[in-house]
């Protein structure tokens, strides 16, 4: 893939638009992810990142990136990937789509840059003038924090039947009570390893510190990292990223699941 634009959404977001060194046209549903493939310090990375430009307009490929404080991947994208340089992606992928909108009146919410899923959905809608009544709701620590502002503004004024509402704030105050630390380890069946766990560590991040790879989008929200635990327990914060099935099925989320004592892997 080539990166023929990049342009600045705020301060610390960039949208990367990418299209084919072969002219092909991509075909996905609005909301569905790709996994990026890069190496970075001689390591190879993968990370996964949902395409916030809709399919409706299949000659390019946007995906948009926040810069986190820290983060390999996304410091590597802002610093390095120009316009003309070459990036590997596979997909798409993703069960999180508009192929099954399952109500007439949706409701979109989102946070951060958890919005681009659901931008590309809009943007699909808005771009086939569907009538039924949108309502998109987006939160933001402030508003230069607002990813897309101005064409979500803009979309609310064109299309009567779309209401933006954008939240700024910033988070409630922390807890201050009492903790109680609970020993935690994460068993991987097939790899033959164990990993005790640090308070806080997810199961991706532990699969990580024992040289597992498991790909992930890190937010909860597109099942990449979907794995099936075996045995014990965890506190999964979850966005939509598993159905019921496949929790009824003991599947879990490897980025946004803590384990609860020792839990058993089959990875």
């Amino acid at each position: 893939m080539l990166c023929r634009r990049v342009i600045d959404e705020t301060h610390d977001v960039k949208t990367f638009v990418l299209t084919s060194a072969a002219g092909r046209m991509f075909c996905f549903s609005a909301g569905q992810y790709v996994l990026v493939h890069l190496r970075i310090n001689g390591a190879a990375i993968t990370r996964a990142y949902s395409v916030s430009s809709p399919p409706t307009r299949r000659l390019d490929l946007q995906i948009t990136v926040k810069r986190t404080q820290g983060g390999l991947t996304s410091n590597w994208i802002h610093d390095h990937l120009t316009p003309g340089s070459e990036i590997e992606i596979e997909g798409p992928l993703g069960s999180f789509n508009l192929d099954k909108l399952p109500s007439e009146k949706p409701v979109f919410l989102s946070g951060g840059s958890g919005v681009t899923p659901t931008m590309s959905m809009l943007r699909a809608l808005t771009d086939c003038a569907d009538d039924r009544e949108i309502r998109f709701i987006h939160s933001a620590k402030t508003p230069g924090d607002i990813i897309f502002r101005a064409e979500l503004e803009a979309l609310a004024a064109r299309f009567p039947n779309v209401q933006v509402t954008l939240v700024c704030g910033q988070g409630g105050p922390a807890w201050t009570g009492s903790t109680l630390a609970i020993s935690s380890s994460v068993r991987f069946v097939r790899s033959g390893v164990e990993h005790r766990c640090a308070p806080g560590e997810t199961l991706l991040d532990a699969a990580r510190n024992c040289g597992i790879y498991i790909p992930a989008c890190q937010q909860g929200v597109c099942g990449t990292c979907r794995i099936a635990k075996l045995s014990g327990e965890v506190a999964m914060d979850d966005l939509g990223g598993l159905n019921a099935e496949e929790k009824s099925a003991g599947y879990v989320l490897a980025c946004c699941s803590r384990p609860r004592g020792t839990v058993l892997l089959d990875a």
